[in-house]
């Protein structure tokens, strides 16, 4: 019974893992989005630049 018990235990380490492991997976994904998005933002602030310096002379 005990070595059962064990093996349930590392069963749902196991598990625990794994699932710690997608969430780590899923906010990855979710980190390299906002990545992404903020290198748009920054090349359309990089295009506007130019006017935005003739406007505030």
């Amino acid at each position: 019974m005990k070595h059962d018990r064990s093996l349930h235990r590392i069963d749902d380490e196991k598990n625990f893992i794994k699932n710690k492991q997608i969430e780590i997976n899923l906010l990855n994904q979710e980190i390299q989005q906002i990545s992404d998005e903020n290198k748009k933002l920054e090349n359309i602030i990089l295009q506007y630049q130019p006017h935005l310096n003739l406007l505030a002379q």
